[in-house]
Parts: structure tokens; sequence; C-alpha cells
């Protein structure tokens, strides 16, 4: 299944965030989500700068200030919650079934992919999974919709298929009065296989359409989506990083994601069209068998 994580930073973090997803090597497209990014007015890439703005309460647009001086003051403390880091990672198959396809079946699956984090985005504001509390000692709740500033990248730290959507969300909500609050985020950390299960329902209707012979090779449960035909020793061929995360927890780490952190290289600039193309040598036969 497509894997949602979730962790929090603070200030002290922000512009060194900004700069890796704006450096982007591996990036595959970046986007905004959320109902409250038409509130103001932005759409398509996001620029230098938004992040950094967005993440302190300003409009990356016109620089209006989008919260009062007091919550700011709150937000800018060392010890407060700016924003919120989700990353949603796909089954490894459908990662290789990525590097498999042509570059213009790359692009279609990437389109949908686009397509489908939109749409769970969407459902999440539907299901009130974005909301902030008012009145004397927060005891009231007002739903409200938020805004994330989202990147698509393909690798993992051995620079393996790995497809995940980062989506960087501000710690704040345009609420249905009208007012920017900051958000409530239980929702977020009480349903995050829900989350994860709902985005695979998403890309596998966008797939499916676009990939028509793909229909018969998901599989679906509800642990989420994959493509079990697509061989495991070719899905391992691919997994070098997940062999790192089980010989860590073996030698002593406590959880997956502190294996993950233990073991991860730094990300260094990448050439993504050697680096796809080599991908495409690799898996190319394999997705070819798919089809028939």
């Amino acid at each position: 299944m497509s894997i949602f994580t979730l962790s929090k930073f603070s200030a002290d973090t922000v512009r060194e965030r900004a700069e890796y997803f704006e450096r982007g090597s591996d990036s595959l497209a970046s986007f905004y989500l959320g109902g409250a990014s038409k509130h103001l007015a932005v759409e398509g890439k996001p620029a230098k700068g938004h992040y950094d703005a967005l993440m302190c309460g300003y409009s990356p647009v016109s620089g209006e200030s989008l919260l009062s001086d007091h919550r700011r003051k709150c937000l800018l403390s060392p010890r407060s919650v700016i924003g919120f880091s989700t990353s949603i990672g796909l089954h490894k198959s459908l990662s290789v079934l990525y590097a498999g396809l042509c570059s213009a079946d790359q692009k279609l699956f990437l389109d949908g992919l686009v397509v489908a984090s939109h749409n769970l985005f969407a459902e999440l504001e539907s299901n009130g999974f974005f909301s902030s509390r008012t009145g004397r000692g927060g005891l009231a709740r007002i739903d409200g919709k938020a805004i994330a500033l989202a990147y698509v990248h393909c690798t993992n730290r051995a620079l393996e298929p790995h497809l995940h959507v980062h989506m960087e969300i501000p710690n704040l909500c345009r609420c249905s009065d009208g007012n920017w609050r900051t958000l409530a985020g239980a929702a977020l950390y009480d349903r995050q296989s829900e989350i994860g299960r709902i985005f695979d329902k998403h890309l596998m209707a966008e797939l499916g359409v676009t990939f028509s012979w793909l229909k018969d090779h998901f599989w679906s449960d509800d642990r989420g989506v994959s493509i079990p035909s697509i061989p495991a020793e070719v899905q391992d061929a691919a997994s070098t990083r997940r062999k790192e995360v089980i010989e860590a927890l073996a030698n002593g780490a406590e959880t997956k994601l502190e294996a993950a952190y233990a073991t991860r290289q730094q990300k260094g600039e990448v050439d993504l069209s050697a680096l796809t193309a080599a991908w495409r040598d690799e898996f190319s036969s394999a997705i070819q068998a798919l089809r028939g």
C-alpha cells in the first residue's frame, strides 16, 4: 500500500526545508493542494520564497498577513509547530512500473499521480480532517480548508525508483467563518493508515483509466494497492534501501522510522534524464510482460 507518514517541524528548520524542496533535483512535479489555495490565488508550481511565506503565515502572492500578530508570534516560537511534513510513498511495485514505462507513459502516470493527490486532499477536507479549535480552552471546533505545497520525488537515498509525494502543510487553515487559524492536527495523526488507503483508491482509479491493461494486475486489500504480478526479484532489485532498514532494525533500531533516519544518505544532485533512462533499460522488459 501507499504509506502516509506525518511529522511536525518548527520555525528554525523552515529555511533549510525550503532550500531542499526548491532545489528538487529528483522532483518530477510541484504544485499546490487544498481549498485554501484558491483564496490565495496561487496555482501552478510554487515559486521561490513561497514555502517560507506560507509557513510564516503570509500570502505568497500579496505578502498579506494571514494570522494575527499573536498567532504568528506563537508559531515562530522554537517550541511551536510551524508546519506538518507528510509523505505518501507508493508501493515498490508501482515505482518499478513507473521506472519501466516509456517517457510518454511516464508523463501519463505522473498526471494521474497529481490528480490523485488533488482528489485525496479534497476528500480529506470534505471529511473534516482539517479544522481549528476556538472558544475558551479550545473546546469548540470549526472546519476549515488547508493549503499544502506538494512535491513529487522519484528516488530513494540509494537513487533507486521510489515514487513519493511530499505534502508540506503550514500550520494554518482558512476556517468556514473566513478567518485563518492554526490547525488542529489530531485527525492527520490518528488516521494515517486511512489516508494511505484513500490515496491508493484515487491513484488506482486514475491509472486504471489511463492504462486499461493494468486493471487485471492491480491487487487491492485492506493494506492498499500493489501489482503482485511484477516479480519479487524485480522489485527487490530496486529495494536495497529496504534491506538497509531491516538490518538496522535487527541491530537495535526500535522503529522503522528510526532505522530509516539512521541509514539514510544525503541526497546529492541527480541527473534525472540519465537516471530514468537507466531505469527504463533495467525494468522495461518486466513491464512489457504485463502488457502481454
